[in-house]
């Protein structure tokens, strides 16, 4: 198993005449969070349990720049950072700090996560077969982890 897997997903702000926001954010999903992730869906689907969070300040955040669609890290401060885990997804949301200026990035499925970590688990030398996959993401991946060579 590779030991984390990187995953960025984009990020809602709630405040339309707020600027310098961040627009993505990148985690490394990690054995650790991933069985923890997992765990904790079972227990909300088998309680019949909407979504539980966990303050996790994980996330790397990031803004694009206007014109250049250039990213850089985001710089601003961040509070009250948590990851919400549902039965079927996971996503980060959080403050801007000293604002209150709420964000949430998008969701990501649980069902999209297992097999994200099932094709992580698979040897690099498949990784040529599938570039070409009708799945783009499938195609996508394989490609990054080839260009990688991870």
């Amino acid at each position: 198993m590779v030991k984390t897997i990187p995953i960025t997903l984009s990020v809602t702000v709630y405040n339309e005449y707020a600027d310098e926001i961040p627009d993505s954010l990148t985690v490394n999903i990690t054995e650790k969070l991933y069985q923890r992730i997992l765990k904790i869906s079972k227990i909300l689907k088998r309680n019949d349990l909407d979504s539980t969070s966990e303050y996790n300040y994980e996330p790397e955040f990031f803004m694009e720049s206007g014109d250049t669609e250039e990213v850089t890290p985001y710089e601003g401060g961040r509070e009250c950072e948590m990851l919400v885990i549902t039965d079927t997804s996971f996503y980060w949301k959080g403050v801007l700090k000293h604002t209150d200026i709420q964000y949430e990035s998008e969701l990501f499925s649980i069902k999209g996560l297992k097999e994200l970590m099932k094709l992580y688990d698979r040897p690099l030398s498949d990784m040529a077969k599938l570039i070409n996959d009708e799945d783009e993401c499938t195609a996508a991946i394989a490609k990054l982890r080839l260009e990688a060579g991870e």
